[in-house]
């Protein structure tokens, strides 16, 4: 099981509501509704093409024929990957290899804390400026850890030691900070809200959804206890995220 495969199958038991994955769905669907014209996407860390593969399934072939979907990502070996309707662009998105005011939608899905502190702001301002006049953007970010208890087995599963503190610092991001960041690059808030409930999902689960890149099988990590420790059964647990919907 690959690190994207643990991702997709975690996202498919989350409720509606509180599946990023259908969030950023309504956003485009939306977004592409009120519009005539055809759209340019962006997506922050597409890596093999998820969520485009996603929506490929969900959206009409009239409104998936009027976006064009870019994506761009570091990992030289997951953009070969991407479906053939993704154009891959390896670059970082703290330095965006685009032309000012070239996507009408954007959107960022958990990146944000995969990004140095202090080049998180980068990242947004880069939003801003690679987004048209009136055209809008979505980040989603984790809010608060509730994993501290359902991590602390997690090291005897994996050949990597797994720092639990540093993880929750690196990754946990409040809607203050979001709010901070968008305001700053000099784009409107048009939605800013947090997530919070308890859901269907094991803690195993959503310790693949917010820690996949960390801890899915890699040459680092016993891919065969990985499995059975996602597998066993466990208590529902809690999510918690934030959304930001800003505009240029």
């Amino acid at each position: 099981m690959s690190t994207y495969e643990v991702y997709e199958e975690a996202y498919k038991l989350l409720p509606k509501h509180v599946n990023p994955l259908v969030i950023v769905e309504d956003f485009i669907r939306q977004e592409t509704k009120k519009r005539e014209e055809y759209l340019r996407v962006l997506e922050h860390g597409v890596e093999v093409g998820t969520w485009p593969k996603h929506f490929y399934r969900e959206f009409e072939r009239t409104l998936f024929e009027r976006l064009e979907f870019i994506g761009v990502d570091t990992d030289r070996e997951a953009l070969l990957q991407t479906p053939p309707y993704v154009v891959p662009i390896r670059c970082s998105v703290t330095n965006l290899a685009f032309p000012s005011n070239t996507f009408d939608l954007e959107y960022s899905v958990c990146v944000l804390p995969w990004i140095e502190k202090d080049m998180r702001y980068s990242a947004v301002k880069e939003t801003e400026r690679t987004l048209k006049f009136g055209g809008k953007a979505m980040f989603i970010t984790p809010a608060h850890s509730h994993l501290k208890e359902e991590l602390v087995e997690f090291p005897k599963y994996t050949k990597k030691a797994v720092n639990i503190d540093e993880l929750r610092k690196k990754f946990f991001i409040g809607k203050e900070k979001l709010e901070k960041y968008a305001l700053e690059a000099g784009m409107q808030i048009s939605e800013l809200y947090e997530v919070e409930e308890v859901v269907p999902v094991t803690p195993k689960q959503r310790i693949a959804l917010l820690y996949s890149d960390t801890l899915a099988p890699s040459q680092d990590h016993d891919e065969s206890a990985f499995k059975e420790y996602l597998s066993e059964l466990a208590s529902p647990s809690r999510i918690n995220f934030c959304v930001v919907v800003v505009e240029k």
